[in-house]
């Protein structure tokens, strides 16, 4: 009986361990996604600046707010397939 008592125990601290580790990558998630979205508004507001555009709250017809929604999608798609390659 105390090796089945030690396999189990075995059984869930791996378990526990893979927990922590989907933990870690929820975290880095959330992390990476907020300095992502810091590093858009930075060039978004950069370049705004730069060619000192003032934009209008109506200024995005709704084609342009798909093309924009897709570019982002597309992008997350590719940042996410380099970041599952480099683990």
């Amino acid at each position: 009986m105390d090796q089945q008592d030690n396999s189990q125990n075995e059984h869930l601290n791996e378990e526990g361990t893979s927990q922590d580790q989907t933990n870690q990558n929820i975290d880095a998630d959330a992390e990476f996604g907020a300095v992502s979205n810091q590093l858009i508004d930075l060039l978004v507001d950069t370049t705004l600046k730069k060619y000192d555009v003032k934009l209008e709250s109506t200024a995005l017809d709704e084609d342009t707010k798909k093309q924009l929604k897709s570019l982002v999608d597309e992008l997350e798609k590719s940042v996410h397939s380099l970041r599952n390659k480099n683990k």
